[in-house]
């Protein structure tokens, strides 16, 4: 074999080895891709106006907002209501629980609780019912 077919050859499989590398899912790509999501969890689902939900929360590895929106439309109006939801801080990290008492205003229909969560730079919504 040549000298020019051996710098060919080492240079494919160069080529090839570079492209491939692009593709390895390594166990620190998943888990940048694969964070931990915030998630919401209501009970009950469905509730008469006036009364208690509890809500309980697991926040991603970032945490979340210490604000939570409780977002309702009535006549084509979005209103919300805001609650500091784990003390002082700014930011809420780990699993807790709360109550909230609906508004015995509140008309029947699909209402919200929104946090904004800093692992995906958005808010996770949960909805829930007022009948």
């Amino acid at each position: 074999m040549n000298k020019d077919n051996k710098i060919l050859i080492g240079s494919v499989i160069i080529i090839i080895i570079v492209a491939l590398s692009f593709n390895i899912n390594t166990p620190t790509s998943s888990i940048i891709k694969n964070y931990p999501t915030t998630s919401i969890t209501i009970s009950p689902d469905t509730v008469q106006a006036g009364n208690i939900i509890y809500i309980d929360i697991k926040t991603g590895s970032k945490g979340i907002n210490n604000k939570a929106d409780f977002i309702y439309a009535i006549d084509n109006l979005r209103k919300s209501s805001r609650i500091n939801i784990c003390g002082n801080g700014p930011k809420c990290t780990g699993d807790f629980s709360f109550s909230y008492v609906t508004s015995s205003t509140w008309e029947p229909g699909i209402y919200y609780v929104a946090i904004y969560d800093y692992d995906s730079e958005s808010f996770v919504k949960k909805e829930f019912t007022i009948t």
